[in-house]
């Protein structure tokens, strides 16, 4: 793996409550950021996978899902989570997002 920069998560308040985001950026560069959801049993915390994509150069924005995490915004389906991921992600934007 890279370098251990890590960004500590945050929670991001939306309208229907609180995302748990990490947002990992080791390389400075102006990439798309990549926006990264976790498998089962794991969080933004822990999502090993997403570090691919750290190791390529890209930011990589982690959401914690519903019942993962600190992520405190009830069960919901995908399509009434995916507008409150909008929120988190536009309030954690960076120069690259």
């Amino acid at each position: 793996m890279t370098g251990e920069a890590r960004s500590d998560p945050r929670l991001v308040a939306t309208s229907g409550g609180r995302l748990e985001v990490l947002i990992r950026d080791e390389s400075g560069q102006p990439r798309a950021p990549v926006l990264y959801f976790h498998g089962g049993h794991e969080s933004a915390i822990t999502a090993p996978a997403s570090e691919l994509y750290v190791e390529l150069g890209y930011r990589v924005v982690r959401v914690s899902r519903p019942g993962y995490g600190h992520t405190d915004v009830g069960p919901l389906p995908p399509a009434a989570f995916a507008p409150l991921v909008d929120e988190a992600r536009a309030a954690s934007a960076g120069p690259s997002a």
